[in-house]
């Protein structure tokens, strides 16, 4: 899926081609056998394993999804060799992969092997330097989570009048020291942190890290192991041409 849109490539290939077309609200209508033309011209490729590239996590099922390159490749290589062990198969794919661009860690093992998990989605949080003054950047938002929940989370965890009849050391153990934040979120989450002075930003950087929308836990799901479910594509799908195919749609979709 993409990052700015949250569509995925199908849907993607849609809009494109519509665009292609000349397609708007001011136009005549487009007939959808001229759009499937269309996309034929573009995406002319065997049915792609959709399920596993969009997933249906953002949608509130379980389903993670994958990164299109890495599935792309793992096909090609169950094409060109049947006989490709499991543990390969999932060397090429790589564990899921969500569009915002968050790690993925927790029971990734489990979920590639058909098991129930839960994966932790946690934004990149990257200790750096701005104007001469050490800050923390937060970017690759968890999917659905906003800017300002996360600015939100830290403004609570700054200052918290609740606190104020603690103990001082208590109250200031559960503080972020931060002394400033910018959120300078457009289409991408961009949020900056600068720690009061003396502060360690490693330790912020920590510290941040484990504030929720920071990062997200998400159950997830497949309908069988991973390798089982890409050799069952290769299975319905494969003919004449379909990996050269599949070549030709990896050099256009994750030509790296």
């Amino acid at each position: 899926m993409s990052e700015r849109t949250g569509l995925g490539p199908v849907e993607e290939a849609l809009l494109l081609a519509l665009d292609d077309m000349g397609a708007g609200p001011q136009r005549p209508h487009v007939k959808s056998a001229h759009l499937l033309a269309e996309i034929e011209r573009h995406f002319a490729v065997a049915p792609l394993p959709i399920g596993l590239i969009n997933g249906s996590i953002y949608a509130g099922g379980q389903r993670p999804p994958f990164s299109p390159g890495p599935l792309l490749r793992a096909l090609i290589a169950v094409l060109d060799d049947p006989g490709i062990g499991d543990a390969a198969v999932v060397d090429i794919c790589g564990p899921p992969a969500f569009p915002t661009g968050c790690d993925v860690a927790g029971d990734v093992d489990a979920v590639l092997a058909g098991r129930p998990g839960t994966l932790r989605l946690t934004a990149r949080v990257t200790p750096g330097v701005e104007a001469g003054h050490p800050v923390v950047h937060i970017t690759n938002l968890p999917p659905g989570v906003k800017p300002r929940s996360v600015v939100g989370a830290i403004h609570s965890r700054v200052q918290n009048s609740a606190w104020d009849d603690l103990p001082p050391e208590l109250a200031e153990s559960m503080r972020l020291p931060v002394a400033d934040i910018k959120d300078a979120s457009t289409d991408l989450a961009v949020i900056t942190c600068r720690p009061k002075p003396g502060v360690d930003v490693d330790d912020l950087a920590e510290r941040l890290r484990t504030l929720w929308g920071v990062h997200l836990d998400v159950r997830a799901v497949l309908p069988a192991a991973l390798p089982a479910l890409l050799r069952a594509w290769a299975t319905d799908h494969a003919g004449a041409g379909t990996g050269d195919t599949l070549r030709r749609l990896l050099a256009v979709c994750a030509p790296s």
